[in-house]
């Protein structure tokens, strides 16, 4: 009974700790399912979803990280190599592409659901504004644009349901990625 309490309590503190989901080659073996607390509840209704990013990924739940400015962090870091293929999560238009500040090239998508979807630091975009793309579309790369100069290759993605504020995007991300 004693080993079978030390178990539980072992699981329950795996499952509360956040999740890294480690590159290839990072050495060590991706976390377990079972350790990531998303449910399909948290994948909006309506269509096909797919991961953001094209390729091995990985990432944290990073969402109200202190910034710089007095910022908070609005998104989830996807971190993968410089060029990994940045993908449309479902069916919808292009809002903008554009260059910013924080975000350098940028994209905002918005699905048919009216959800949107910024992806920040990109290395290149391969659509343009207005244009209409199906989930799994190659809409840019993973890069190191904006104030992510000097940081390993990432994707920042933010998630607005309802073209509202940003939720936090990492039990989408975990979801549609894992």
């Amino acid at each position: 009974a004693q080993a079978a309490a030390a178990a539980q309590a072992a699981a329950a503190a795996q499952a509360a700790a956040p999740t890294t989901v480690p590159l290839a080659g990072a050495g060590a073996a991706p976390a377990p399912a079972a350790a990531v607390p998303v449910s399909s509840a948290e994948v909006p209704a309506g269509g096909v979803k797919v991961c953001p990013v094209g390729g091995t990924t990985g990432f944290i739940d990073s969402w109200g990280f202190a910034r710089s400015g007095g910022r908070t962090h609005e998104g989830v870091d996807m971190f993968a190599g410089y060029g990994t293929p940045v993908l449309a999560v479902a069916d919808g238009v292009v809002e903008n592409v554009y260059n910013n500040t924080l975000g350098g090239l940028a994209i905002n998508f918005i699905d048919d659901n009216g959800d949107r979807y910024y992806h920040a630091h990109l290395s290149s975009a391969s659509v343009s504004s207005g244009q209409r793309v199906t989930a799994g579309t190659v809409i840019g790369a993973v890069g190191t644009s904006g104030n992510a100069a000097g940081t390993p290759p990432h994707l920042h993605w933010q998630y607005h349901p309802g073209n509202g504020d940003p939720v936090n995007p990492y039990p989408l991300a975990s979801a549609l990625c894992l």
